[in-house]
């Protein structure tokens, strides 16, 4: 049971890893430090408990297939814009002021088109940096 513990929390701590990636919008190349979300378990934690998330800093859920992805903010204490991609890395869809959620229902969010890829950012980045729908994602 402890290696197992133990397992979960180091695959947990390597998926958290930052590293840079850009937004390319029109002849703008937005720099952004991602930690990747790329397993069940870190898809699942995201950005919850957390207090602040920077500006130029976010989270970049990976999937294994393109679907319609929904996104929740159960126990999430900031409010987030983000960016749904799809598998060519060009964004489909955007949400902004997704707002924190604490209590037992929380509201929903999803993409309009097929996504593999979602990344969340701190809210009001989207709209300060110009992103739309159609920029594209270098990792």
């Amino acid at each position: 049971m402890r290696k197992l513990i133990f397992i979960f929390i180091l695959s947990v701590l390597l998926s958290a890893c930052s590293r840079q990636a850009f937004i390319l919008s029109g002849d703008k190349k937005i720099p952004i430090e991602i930690e990747i979300a790329d397993t069940y378990e870190a898809r699942l934690q995201g950005l919850m408990y957390r207090t602040k998330l920077d500006d130029g800093n976010g989270m970049l859920f990976i999937f294994d297939d393109e679907l319609i992805r929904m996104f929740w903010m159960k126990n999430t204490l900031i409010p987030l814009d983000i960016i749904f991609f799809n598998s060519k890395m060009e964004a489909v869809s955007i949400v902004e002021n997704m707002t924190p959620c604490v209590t037992r229902e929380c509201a929903e969010y999803s993409s309009i088109y097929l996504a593999k890829y979602a990344l969340e950012l701190p809210v009001g980045y989207v709209k300060k940096e110009g992103i739309k729908v159609g920029d594209r994602l270098e990792k």
